[in-house]
């Protein structure tokens, strides 16, 4: 997006789904799972930095001990995103191209105000049910829709939710990320929940995990996220 894709020794890729731009990302070599790089891959290209993130974890050790210029990106908020643009449009000498994908960004939430008010919460797992909090990007996507995420009255950034809080909170909607998540096996480990308000009135709404990478993208994830809340 920052149209350097000519600086790009090669990705990680993943399992479960693919990686945009398709036609561009199939071509670039691979150095393995971004979980369990190929170490031996990346010493052969010999990279002038390495991008990682949180998935990266368990391989960011072996990785200083290369002694390689890396660098670990977070993207639990938009502003975040923003931040992470700017670092790499810094690096790649594309400020100007960052730029506009930032004032892209911000645009996103102008003229969506039908769901201020509303309750909701986000889970990522139906067993046991954890929800995310603003701590996190979807979190933070349903503050700045204008909802009130009901985990942030609990603690930490993936709190798990008891059937008598959901009963309590009664949320206007329940948002399920994944992309194997459907109402049947979430209410088959929930059957309580299908007496709260959300699954009632069919507010029920499943995302893709995809929304979890936090790239410039997201801005056409929260338009059709949107897009199901209201209709």
């Amino acid at each position: 997006m920052l149209e350097a894709e000519n600086q790009i020794s090669a990705i990680s890729k993943t399992t479960m789904s693919k990686i945009y731009p398709e036609d561009k990302t199939a071509n670039l070599p691979s150095v393995g799972s971004y979980i369990k790089p190929n170490l031996e891959k990346i010493v052969e290209l010999n990279p002038d930095l390495i991008i990682t993130s949180f998935h990266s974890a368990n391989a960011g050790n072996d990785l200083k001990n290369l002694n390689f210029a890396s660098l670990e990106l977070k993207a639990d908020s938009m502003e975040q995103i923003c931040q992470n643009t700017k670092k790499l449009g810094e690096i790649t000498d594309k400020n100007e191209k960052a730029d506009e994908l930032c004032a892209d960004m911000q645009k996103i939430f102008e003229n969506k105000t039908e769901l201020k008010g509303k309750t909701a919460i986000a889970f990522f797992s139906a067993n046991p049910t954890m929800a995310f909090t603003d701590k996190t990007l979807p979190g933070d996507i349903i503050s700045k829709l204008g909802m009130q995420n009901l985990a942030n009255s609990l603690q930490g950034s993936t709190p798990i939710i008891s059937s008598e809080f959901m009963l309590e909170k009664n949320p206007d909607f329940i948002i399920m990320v994944g992309l194997n998540s459907d109402l049947d096996s979430f209410l088959k480990n929930n059957p309580i929940m299908s007496n709260t308000k959300a699954v009632k009135n069919g507010k029920f709404i499943v995302v893709p995990s995809t929304i979890l990478r936090g790239s410039p993208r997201i801005g056409q994830m929260i338009e059709q996220i949107y897009k199901e809340l209201v209709k």
